[in-house]
Order: structure tokens, then sequence, then C-alpha cells
């Protein structure tokens, strides 16, 4: 996601430079100027001065989205009362809360790149989606930036990190002999590009950010959020589950292949009989009671 809109912004960001650096280049002498005229009334110029950089950043907005970018669009935030409380106050109060958070001991700098993460669409909310309370702004902005802050924050350290390594290569090829002249010479232009075009690129990554995160929240699929749905059960609807060591039967079991099988083409087999059970004697027969019985060793 971060080299895409890394594209866009440059893609912004080669078409219309000057225009940009120019409105870019206004913003902050009107800011120079209003916080010299009121700077004795820390309200009023801290006013004007979030007013301005609010503006400024729908200007941005209006670059990225492909729009024409004029000078008026640097008082969007001034064209009626309604407006002007809403941005102040709202602004206002994501401030107040970064600085909260900046008070916790030890962690607390690291609560405030969180937090400043974690609230950078505030202004587009307060000035495009006016039926949010000025109050829940920050919260809105927290709970659309999950699962970005990360992207966000490694949009803004890359550039860095392309600066230094460029600037560490010229300032080493600036030493040598003769040709370490023309080495400082693009070392001196690439500082000037640097520092008037790297506040108009991450205006735009800004803006791609909150236009990116807007249209994934339209087409209702995100592909950093955790499932939207509660995953199920496994021990039924009963709401205190079965016992997964309950007997189950055995799918694996199967029968003793080597059992003996009736043959069905077999003779029947007689029964047989118990060799340890003693056999009983044939019952006698019965006797003519007339004929006295035989001695069988007198015969």
């Amino acid at each position: 996601m971060v080299m895409s809109v890394y594209k866009k912004a440059l893609a912004v960001l080669a078409k219309k430079p000057f225009k940009l650096w120019g409105i870019s280049l206004l913003s902050g002498v009107i800011t120079s100027a209003l916080t010299f005229l009121f700077g004795a009334t820390i309200g009023i110029a801290l006013a004007l001065n979030l007013l301005i950089t609010t503006s400024m950043t729908m200007v941005y907005l209006h670059g990225y989205r492909g729009e024409d970018v004029k000078v008026v669009h640097l008082f969007d935030c001034f064209k009626d009362w309604a407006t002007i409380k809403r941005v102040v106050c709202g602004m206002a109060w994501m401030s107040l809360w970064i600085f909260l958070w900046g008070l916790i001991p030890i962690v607390g700098i690291f609560f405030v790149i969180v937090k400043s993460y974690a609230y950078r669409l505030t202004p587009y909310i307060l000035v495009h989606e006016q039926d949010i309370p000025l109050t829940e702004a920050i919260k809105v902005s927290e709970q659309r930036t999950k699962g970005f802050k990360g992207k966000m924050f490694l949009a803004d350290f890359l550039p860095y990190v392309f600066i230094f390594v460029a600037s560490l290569v010229l300032g080493l090829l600036s030493a040598i002999p003769v040709l370490g002249i023309l080495f400082a010479i693009v070392t001196f232009v690439l500082g000037l590009c640097v520092a008037a075009f790297t506040p108009l690129f991450f205006g735009l990554v800004q803006a791609a950010f909150y236009v990116e995160i807007e249209n994934i929240n339209k087409s209702g699929y995100n592909p950093y959020a955790q499932p939207a749905y509660a995953p199920q059960n496994p021990y039924g609807q009963n709401p205190y589950g079965q016992n997964p060591y309950a007997q189950q039967q055995n799918p694996y079991a199967q029968q003793n292949p080597y059992a003996q099988q009736q043959n069905p083409y077999a003779a029947p087999r007689a029964p047989q009989q118990n060799p340890y059970v003693q056999h009983q004697a044939p019952p006698a027969q019965p006797q003519n009671p007339g004929v006295p019985p035989q001695n069988p060793n007198n015969q």
C-alpha cells in the first residue's frame, strides 16, 4: 500500500509542482504575518494558524483527487462562522489530547507518536463530515486508522532514509578531487529540492491515506482489519460446552480381518461336548417286578 500511495502522490506532484509549491509558500507567508500581527493575543494567533493549516491540508486533498488547485482553497475553513468554530475547536481538542498523552512519564513520547497517527484524519473529518460531533472526530479517526498507523509511519520514515543515504553518498563523492565540485553542486541542488518539495510530498501522502481509507470503508472490505465474524463454538450451542473427553465411537476402528467367518457352503458341524464335564450314566431300564433280579456272579 505504501508504494501505491507513493506512486499516486508523485504523479500528482509531477503534474502541478509549482502551483502546489506557490500555494504552500503563500500559506507560510500568511501564517507568519498573522502570527506577527496577533502575536500578543495568543488565542487569536493560534486559531488563525489552525485554520490556515487545515485549509492547506484541504488543498493537498483537492490535488490528490485530481481536482484543480486554486488559491481560494486556502481559505476553505473561513467560509462561515460554523466552519470556523468547528475547525478551531476540533483541532484544539485534538492538540490538547496529544499534549495530555505526552505528559505520561517515560513512555509519553511513544504515545504522542502513536496518537498523532491515530488522529491524522481529524482535519478531513471536521471539514467534510459535518454530521460527526467535533469532540468525536478524534475517536472516529482513531477507529478508521486501525491497521494503517504502521503504514503511515513507514510512509513518513522511508523518504528520510532515502534523503540521508543520498546525502551521505553525495557527501563522500564531493571529497573526490576535481570531480568533487560537481557532486557538491548536485548536493546543493538536491537540498533545495528537498526543502521545497518534501512538505508537498508529505501533504499529498497524508491526503492519499485519507482517500484510500475512505475508499476501503465504502467498499466494505478492509484487508488490514481483523475478521468481523465471531468464531463458532466447537462444542455446539450449549453455553457450557460439551465435554471434549467424552467417550465417542472410534471412526478408525476396524473389524478383525482374521476373525473366523462362517462358510455358507460348509456342512453343519455337530455340537462339541465339553470334555471336562462328567458324563451321566444312562437311566436303568425298568425290570419286571415278578422276576427276581439275577446276580451275574451266579451264572
